[in-house]
């Protein structure tokens, strides 16, 4: 009986297109602009990859486990600048996958913080890490922590459906690149690709 349904993704839309035929719209989430500092930190040395949010066991990524684990028996370079840090809540069987890929001292569990330091951790980020929950309907999935990753301007490398809202979004920003649950291979390509890029590469691929 609404005169508008508003609703936040495609996929939702679409199934509300069950019960009507007009007026629903889909209004996404986003991002406060008065909570990111005036100035925004430059990424750490080294190679940081961040993933700030919770990480439960739906979300862990074994495909990236993998891949990071071949890459830093191959490569030198990638071992030695290589810091994985997990910001918020990490399930036991998330720490079990980092384990079991010999990966422990690559990992720092940091534990929550406080709102208002998410944003200085993304911006020394030379990588920012989003995972996707395994799980039926996955392509409808739009975390919210996602606009945050794009309004940081740090590359994103996703993990979850690659023909997802999430992909779509990523490719339409130029923000980054989704890759498969089950597509260690390339995982680690992109991993070398934006481990090569410039540490002051912008998610777009230019340069601030």
């Amino acid at each position: 009986g609404a005169d508008a349904v508003i609703t936040v993704n495609r996929q939702m839309k679409e199934s509300f297109s069950a019960y009507r035929d007009r007026g629903i719209h889909v209004l996404t989430n986003g991002y406060d602009p008065d909570d990111f500092p005036a100035e925004r930190p430059q990424p750490a040395d080294g190679f940081l990859v961040s993933h700030l949010g919770s990480m439960n066991a739906d979300r862990n990524p074994p495909a990236f486990w993998q891949a990071v684990s071949e890459l830093v028996d191959i490569h030198p370079d990638f071992r030695e600048k290589l810091k994985i840090r997990l910001v918020g809540k990490v399930d036991i069987i998330v720490r079990k996958s980092v384990s079991e890929y010999g990966l422990e001292k690559f990992v720092e569990y940091t534990g929550t913080v406080p709102h208002e330091k998410v944003f200085s951790e993304l911006g020394k980020s030379r990588l920012l890490l989003l995972t996707v929950n395994n799980t039926p309907h996955a392509a409808g999935i739009l975390t919210g922590k996602l606009y945050e990753y794009l309004a940081s301007g740090r590359p994103v490398l996703g993990i979850g459906p690659e023909d997802g809202e999430i992909a779509e979004i990523l490719q339409e920003t130029g923000a980054g690149e989704m890759c498969g649950f089950e597509n260690p291979e390339k995982i680690k390509t992109l991993l070398l690709r934006f481990f090569a890029a410039p540490a002051s590469t912008t998610a777009t691929g230019t340069e601030k």
